[in-house]
């Protein structure tokens, strides 16, 4: 018995076939021989390109989105680039991280593409709650961009501000500076600015 592979499996056993020409009407042992046409249908691949949440502070940029790709085959070059109508800005709230395809070389035709968009969340920036120590300095805390330096300036009048130092947010987004002069003020207003 001898097997050849197309797609499928086709097995002879003592087979004799005459030429292509003869095959319409070729016995061959106890078989007849009919070649019939097939159809090979190739369906899109599946493909996927998923953007990943951020979270920024308001009045900050946004920062570098990016996302995963896959399903791609045989090294087709597509990528993608990710955008969001929030500006600097933009009050808190939630937007839409859009994916958006790049296809230098027009492969997308062969996949069945599906976008997945992605969240930003801009939260507030700044100061969010001061209390004071038994030492009477006040513990500040605010929210900022990870990794990022503010300027922690505060005031008595709300209309003077002064510099009082620097606090640089954690990677929780938490900014903490200690005030020690916070004792010598009837009252104390605060605020953290990027310099």
């Amino acid at each position: 018995m001898s097997c050849h592979r197309v797609t499928t499996r086709i097995c002879f056993q003592d087979v004799r076939v005459a030429r292509k020409s003869d095959w319409s009407w070729q016995q061959a042992g106890h078989y007849t021989v009919t070649l019939n046409s097939g159809t090979l249908t190739v369906s899109r691949a599946p493909f996927d390109i998923t953007a990943a949440d951020a979270v920024r502070g308001y009045g900050s940029s946004n920062p570098a989105f990016t996302g995963t790709i896959t399903g791609l085959l045989n090294g087709d070059n597509i990528g993608a680039s990710y955008s969001t109508t929030a500006t600097r800005t933009s009050p808190v709230g939630s937007y839409a991280i859009v994916p958006r395809t790049i296809d230098p070389d027009g492969k997308l035709g062969n996949y069945s593409l599906r976008l997945n968009i992605g969240t930003l969340t801009i939260v507030p920036a700044g100061i969010t709650s001061v209390s004071l120590l038994a030492n009477h300095h006040a513990r500040v805390i605010g929210t900022g961009d990870a990794g990022l330096t503010y300027t922690v300036q505060a005031t008595s009048d709300l209309v003077t501000w002064q510099v009082i130092g620097t606090a640089t947010a954690d990677a929780n987004r938490v900014l903490v500076f200690e005030d020690a002069d916070a004792g010598s003020f009837t009252a104390r207003f605060y605020r953290a600015v990027l310099p």
